[in-house]
């Protein structure tokens, strides 16, 4: 189970934010595609992209959801919950049989007192929580007893919270650890938020989900990406790169699309000028006379450097 440690927000921390113009190089990608600009969108929703020029990647939707589902299958195959309420069912039957003694004591075995008690002590059931339950309005002889009776009375919402969370899903628990009662709590709290988080990421809710919740589950990439996946279109609107509704491109995104496309072009041309790369691969080429003849407008500049240059020296010396 992954685990990490948060302090409280101070202010200082860097604020995620999604660069739009990084935003709008990775929509335009998708659209020289041919998708349209709703298209793109959704896209980068489901399955993420790259911001140029930084070294991070924004998690989509589907990556986010095997990310929830890898954790919930990391407690299934460590934990079992076979076992959570032992502890629990171990004071309740301390605490009775203390009650017993002290009724025993006062009233001895044929009373009516007693009668009432085995009979709620005894009621055939399978749940901790409804045998607790049959003791709430009991008047406790052993005023000890009575008050950490009380203490478990407090303890049942939680109780029924994890019989429910049992029945529901502990058969897919498997692991070599059995979990203790407060483990088991944990474990439950923390697969019904990841459950949470994944119908919300299933259903596009992205507004529902809390980003320093889903970061203290699944690390601070995730946290991330869930605000820039969640802020990207109304990011792109406000910087007057999309219109809202139907999405569209805005002129001044495809001007911005236009100039980032030709600096490509520009920057690859200007890659690709004579002698600014190497190649060891020798081209097909008529052969050359050895001879060797005065230059004429329209030839080939094919020059025999060292030739040419001892050629020249020669005829000043001379």
């Amino acid at each position: 189970m992954r685990t990490a440690v948060y302090s409280r927000w101070d202010g200082s921390q860097e604020e995620f934010a999604l660069d739009a113009e990084r935003a709008l190089e990775a929509l335009s990608d998708l659209m020289m595609e041919g998708l349209t600009a709703a298209e793109a969108l959704e896209w980068m929703r489901q399955s993420g992209f790259e911001l140029a020029g930084l070294d991070f990647r924004v998690m989509g939707r589907d990556e986010l959801l095997a990310e929830l589902r890898d954790e919930i299958r990391e407690l299934e195959q460590r934990y079992r919950l076979d076992r959570a309420d032992e502890e629990l069912r171990r004071r309740v039957e301390e605490i009775l049989e203390r009650e017993q003694a002290a009724l025993r004591e006062s009233h001895g075995y044929e009373s009516s007192r007693m009668n009432d008690f085995q009979q709620r002590r005894h009621a055939g059931t399978s749940r901790l929580s409804e045998a607790i339950e049959r003791f709430r309005d009991y008047e406790f002889e052993d005023e000890e007893a009575g008050r950490d009776f009380a203490e478990l009375l407090e303890e049942q919402e939680r109780l029924r919270a994890l019989e429910d969370f049992a029945e529901r899903r502990g058969e897919g628990f498997r692991g070599p650890e059995s979990a203790d009662y407060e483990t088991a709590q944990g474990i439950r709290e923390r697969v019904e938020a990841l459950e949470q988080l994944a119908r919300d990421l299933a259903e596009g809710n992205f507004e529902a989900i809390s980003p320093e919740q889903l970061g203290e589950l699944l690390g601070e990439d995730a946290a991330r990406s869930l605000v820039m996946l969640r802020d990207l279109e109304s990011t792109l609107q406000r910087e007057g790169y999309l219109r809202g509704g139907d999405p569209q491109l805005t002129p001044r995104a495809i001007r911005r699309i236009g100039a980032h496309a030709l600096a490509e072009v520009y920057d690859a041309l200007a890659k690709d000028r004579p002698g600014a790369h190497e190649t060891d691969v020798r081209g097909a080429a008529l052969p050359r006379p050895d001879e060797t003849r005065p230059f004429e407008f329209g030839d080939p500049l094919d020059i025999d450097v060292v030739r040419t240059l001892l050629g020249a020296v020669r005829r000043r010396a001379g």
